[in-house]
C-alpha cells in the first residue's frame, strides 16, 4: 500500500479552504445585493419625499439630510449638513430644543427604552433667504442593539400655511368668544329686568284698576311715551290711552284699549311699533287675579337697541358658521356638559357621522375608540386637558390619537381644543400620512441596521468630514478594535494613508465619489495609538 503523499494532503486542505472562501464570497455578494437594495429603497424614499428626512448624533450634529431640504429651506444638502443649531433657528429655540432633548434622554434613562415613542414638535427655522418658517418635526431615537440611544431620526415639514390657518381660526374663535360673552351679558340683563318688573325704573309702569281707572304711572312711562306734562299729571287713563294709540303705527294691539273690553291677558309679550321708529315691548300682569274687576299692571320697555343688537349678532353668527362650514378641516362645537352643538361638513365627510349620530361626547367615545382600554386612556387624558383649558382659559396642548371612522378605517388624528366660555371648539387634523411615513422610515432604518451588523464584510460609516459614525462587527474583528477605539479617529486626517500617497483618494471619497483603494499594508494599531 502506497504511503500518503504530504503534498497531496496540503492540496486537499487548500481545496477545502478555497471552497470555504468561495462560499463565503457568494454569501457576501448576496448580502451586499440585499444591502444595496435596502439602501436603494431608502434613498428612493428619501430623495422623493416632500418632507425632510434627517438623522443627528446626540450632540445635535446632522449625519444625514434628504435632498428635499432644498425645497423646504433653500439650502443644499452640503450647506445644511454643516449648519449648527445656532444658525438654523433663533437662540431661544436652540435652548428649547436642547432642553427637550435632555428631557427625552432623562426619560429614557429613568423609564427604560421605548422604541415606539415618537415626539412631535413645532419650531421656527431660518430659510436661506433669511425668512422664518414654521416647521413641524417628528423624531425618535436611533438605538444600538442594547436599546441605548445613539442618534436621532426625524422627519420635518413646512407647516407655515397651517399655522396661518390656525391663526385665522384663533382670531375667529376670539371674535366668537367676545360675541358669546356679549350675548350672555345682554340676556342676563334682560332676565334681571324681568325679575324686577315693578321695582325697575328703566321700564314704564301703568296700573289700571278693575274699572279701567289709572291708579299708578311712573315717570319713566311718561318719558317713554312723550306724554305732555299736563296729561301725565291728570291721571286720565282714557286720555292717556288715546294719546299712546295715536303714536303707534297700529293701535289695535294696545293693551290699555283692550282693558275696557275685558279681553284676557296675553301670555306672551307684544311688540308695539311707534311712528318714530322705536319698538316697545308690552307685558301685562294681573294686579291680583283674573277675577272680575281685578286690575292690571302694564309694563313698557324700549327694546329698539336690543332687537338691533340681536339682529346684528345673528348675522355675525351666521357669517361665522358659513366660514366654519367652508374650512377644509373637521370642526366640532360643544358645550361644557358634553352636548354637541355643531359639526361642520368636513367633520361629517372625514368621519362619516353627523349630529344625529353624535348628539353628545358620550356617543363619540365608543364609535371612535372601539377598544375599551384605549378608549379609557383617551377619555381620561382628554377630559383632564379640557377641564384645565376651561380653568386656565387657554388652548390645550395638541393630542394625537388613533380614531376609527364609521367604515372601520383607522386614522391618526391631531386634536386641538379652545375654550369659549361655556362652549368649546375642537379642531381635528388628519396626520395619518405623517405618522405612517415616520413608521416606514423607522422600519427601513431597522432593516438597514440589521443587514449592516450581520454583514461579514468589514464596513465603517463616516460623516462627510471623516469622523466615524458606525462600524460593524466584521470591522472590529478584522482590525482588532472597537467603536470606542475609533472615537478620535478621522479618515480625512489619517497620516498613514496620506504617507502612502492615498490622500487624493481619501479626499475624493469624502466628497461623495465612489473610490477603489489599492491593496496596501496598513497598521491600525499605529494610527490609533494602540501600541
Amino acid at each position: 500500500m502506497a504511503k500518503p503523499d504530504k503534498h497531496s494532503d496540503e492540496i486537499g486542505l487548500l481545496r477545502e479552504r478555497l471552497a470555504h472562501l468561495e462560499a463565503a464570497e457568494a454569501q457576501c455578494k448576496k448580502d451586499r445585493r440585499a444591502l444595496e437594495e435596502s439602501e436603494a429603497r431608502f434613498r428612493l424614499l428619501a430623495n422623493n419625499a416632500t418632507d425632510v428626512i434627517w438623522t443627528m448624533d446626540l450632540d445635535m450634529r446632522f449625519t444625514y439630510i434628504s435632498p428635499s431640504v432644498v425645497r423646504v429651506r433653500g439650502y443644499t444638502v452640503e450647506e445644511a449638513m454643516v449648519q449648527p443649531l445656532e444658525e438654523q433657528m433663533p437662540g431661544e429655540w436652540v435652548d428649547w430644543i436642547r432642553r427637550r432633548a435632555a428631557e427625552e434622554l432623562e426619560r429614557d434613562r429613568r423609564f427604560g427604552p421605548d422604541p415606539n415613542r415618537v415626539v412631535t414638535m413645532e419650531i421656527v427655522q431660518y430659510t436661506k433667504w433669511g425668512h422664518l418658517i414654521w416647521i413641524e418635526f417628528t423624531a425618535c431615537f436611533l438605538r444600538d442593539e442594547k436599546g441605548a440611544p445613539i442618534g436621532i431620526l426625524g422627519l420635518s415639514r413646512d407647516v407655515s400655511e397651517r399655522k396661518k390657518l390656525q391663526e385665522t381660526l384663533r382670531e375667529l374663535m376670539d371674535d366668537l368668544e367676545r360675541k358669546v360673552q356679549k350675548r350672555t351679558e345682554d340676556l342676563k340683563q334682560i332676565l334681571t329686568l324681568q325679575e324686577a318688573v315693578l321695582e325697575s325704573t328703566d321700564d314704564g309702569l301703568i296700573v289700571l284698576d278693575g274699572q279701567g281707572a289709572l291708579t299708578l304711572m311712573n315717570a319713566r312711562a311718561a318719558i317713554l311715551w312723550n306724554l305732555p306734562p299736563e296729561l301725565a299729571a291728570s291721571r286720565n287713563g282714557e286720555g292717556i290711552g288715546r294719546f299712546m294709540a295715536d303714536r303707534l303705527l297700529d293701535s289695535t294691539g294696545l293693551g290699555l284699549l283692550e282693558h275696557a273690553a275685558g279681553e284676557p291677558i296675553p301670555k306672551e309679550p307684544r311688540f308695539l311699533l311707534l311712528k318714530d321708529g322705536r319698538v316697545f315691548e308690552e307685558r301685562i300682569f294681573p294686579l291680583r287675579s283674573e277675577e272680575v274687576g281685578a286690575g292690571r299692571v302694564y309694563r313698557y320697555r324700549d327694546v329698539t337697541l336690543h332687537l338691533e343688537t340681536e339682529r346684528k349678532l345673528r348675522e355675525s353668527e351666521e357669517r361665522f358658521r358659513t366660514v366654519v362650514e367652508q374650512l377644509p378641516v373637521p370642526m366640532s362645537l360643544g358645550d361644557r356638559i358634553g352636548r354637541t352643538l355643531h359639526l361642520n361638513q368636513q367633520f361629517v365627510a372625514t368621519f362619516g357621522w353627523n349630529l344625529e349620530d353624535l348628539p353628545d361626547l358620550a356617543s363619540w367615545w365608543p364609535k371612535a375608540y372601539p377598544d375599551e382600554a384605549y378608549r379609557r386612556r383617551v377619555e381620561t387624558e382628554w377630559n383632564r386637558a379640557v377641564a384645565q383649558s376651561h380653568q386656565e382659559n387657554r388652548d390645550i396642548l395638541p393630542q394625537n390619537w388613533r380614531v376609527t371612522r364609521w367604515d372601520g378605517v383607522e386614522r391618526d388624528i391631531e386634536f386641538h381644543y379652545r375654550s369659549l366660555g361655556d362652549l368649546g371648539l375642537t379642531v381635528l387634523f388628519d396626520v395619518t400620512e405623517q405618522v405612517e411615513s415616520a413608521r416606514h422610515l423607522r422600519e427601513s432604518e431597522e432593516r438597514f441596521r440589521t443587514l449592516f451588523e450581520q454583514s461579514p464584510i468589514s464596513t465603517e460609516v463616516l460623516t462627510p468630514d471623516g469622523r466615524v459614525l458606525e462600524v460593524n462587527r466584521a470591522f472590529e474583528n478584522l482590525w482588532g478594535v472597537t467603536k470606542a477605539h475609533m472615537a478620535e479617529y478621522n479618515f480625512g486626517l489619517d497620516a498613514q494613508l496620506r504617507s502612502m500617497g492615498l490622500g487624493p483618494l481619501v479626499d475624493r471619497a469624502l466628497a461623495g465619489e465612489e473610490v477603489q483603494f489599492p491593496e496596501v499594508e496598513y497598521d491600525a494599531a499605529v494610527t490609533l495609538g494602540l501600541g
